[in-house]
């Protein structure tokens, strides 16, 4: 199972809002770990930017062999829970989730 978070920010011209979401990006990835406790499952964090442009977008990959491991619910409930122990206005970004059954 796959479930895969991009968030890119609404206004490409707020620079600090990006810039603080860049810099939790780790801690994000780190509290997701926590929340989701141990097992056969990874978690891959990427941005892309088109050009000056565009914003960032960041992704948050969650990967796993096997699919009984967690639920999708309990995986989008941790990235969630976790941006909002950061502070990070959520109201500032687009956040698209992409849920692959393998």
């Amino acid at each position: 199972m796959k479930v895969l978070f991009m968030v890119k920010q609404k206004d490409r011209n707020d620079i600090p809002c990006a810039y603080e979401f860049e810099q939790q990006v780790f801690n994000i990835k780190k509290g997701m770990k926590a929340a989701l406790g141990t097992g056969n499952y990874d978690i891959q964090t990427s941005f892309d930017q088109a050009s000056v442009l565009y914003p960032k977008r960041f992704m948050f990959d969650y990967i796993s062999e096997d699919h009984t491991i967690h639920k999708p619910r309990a995986v989008i409930d941790a990235f969630f829970d976790t941006i909002e122990k950061t502070g990070i206005c959520l109201s500032k970004f687009d956040v698209h989730i992409t849920i692959e059954w393998m």
